[in-house]
């Protein structure tokens, strides 16, 4: 792995000296056009911080050395070949190879708004107990009232940490409509801001497929971290169709991701909290799978209507 670093780190310089305020990582895979949209709009950021970029590719050959040649032109970008395909595995590479105490794990699909980097360090650097915090992704579909009773009912709805029956069921939404600075229970996977010394004992758990981003909450949590969500730093999901699971199989591998982590944290959750809410999240997939709802898609929209 080390020999593969160094091979294919982009640019040399003196990174493993220097530390920045902040290391974003990204995960990658057969979709350099994705990339070379998100390294442009984050060379657009009007951010007065230090930060470096490290981009983990596990692409066929031919588009890593794509991505190799486009990146090469970059300025304070690495470059690093994954020689495992999966995201926890080219996540905790990421981390192996950051300089900052302030980690923001990046989707290479998103579209971050031209502060987005400046108010998430901001709001990182003011609130020293923060030990996560995600961002706002603004093409988030609000719920109706009726999928929000339905979700209250079968404890899928996303409410504050210290309600410990919906903690303890295992199933978490995310908060579609939240305040300047607003404490949740789990982090977007799109966008997770982790300080570092979270991730030291327990990284991204490389047994995990799906709900990475479930996990790694609960390890923060577990270590009495806090975790926040802000609506002030803002990004589109553009939820690019190209390698995600297909809607047929993508509930039952969250399934059975789900089931890891609760055999993980036994002492976390209760196994009948966490069944009622299977029940009623296999009804809502059925229901969505009946009226050809695209599960691929989750409950993001069309982020082309959205203007950051």
């Amino acid at each position: 792995m080390d020999n593969e670093k160094n091979e294919h780190s982009y640019p040399k310089q003196l990174n493993d000296i220097i530390s920045m305020d902040l290391s974003v990582i990204i995960i990658t895979k057969d979709r350099p056009e994705e990339i070379q949209s998100l390294v442009s709009n984050i060379n657009d950021q009007t951010c007065t911080y230090t930060y470096e970029i490290i981009i983990i590719d596990s692409s066929e050959e031919t588009i890593f050395n794509k991505n190799r040649n486009f990146l090469k032109k970059q300025n304070n970008y690495k470059h690093i070949k994954a020689l495992i395909p999966k995201k926890s595995s080219q996540r905790n590479l990421g981390i192996q190879n950051s300089n900052s105490e302030l980690l923001l794990f990046l989707d290479d699909d998103v579209i971050l708004k031209a502060n987005y980097l400046e108010n998430i360090i901001g709001i990182a650097n003011k609130n020293i107990e923060l030990a996560g915090l995600t961002g706002f992704v603004i093409n988030q579909k609000e719920f109706s009232i009726v999928e929000k009773l339905y979700r209250n009912f079968f404890l899928l709805q996303d409410v504050n940490k210290y309600n410990t029956t919906r903690k303890l069921s295992g199933f978490y939404s995310f908060n579609n409509n939240p305040k300047q600075l607003q404490e949740t229970i789990c982090l977007w996977g799109c966008n997770m801001l982790i300080r570092k010394h979270y991730l030291t004992k327990r990284k991204f758990n490389n047994a995990i497929k799906y709900f990475d981003d479930i996990d790694i909450s609960i390890q923060i949590l577990k270590q009495g971290g806090n975790l926040f969500i802000s609506n002030i730093p803002k990004l589109l999901h553009c939820r690019t169709s190209k390698i995600r699971t297909k809607a047929s199989f993508l509930f039952i591998h969250q399934s059975h991701a789900l089931l890891k982590i609760i055999i993980y944290y036994r002492e976390y959750y209760r196994l009948p909290f966490f069944l009622w809410s299977l029940i009623g999240n296999i009804f809502l997939t059925l229901i969505t799978v009946i009226f050809s709802y695209d599960l691929s898609k989750g409950t993001y929209v069309n982020y082309e209507k959205y203007k950051l």
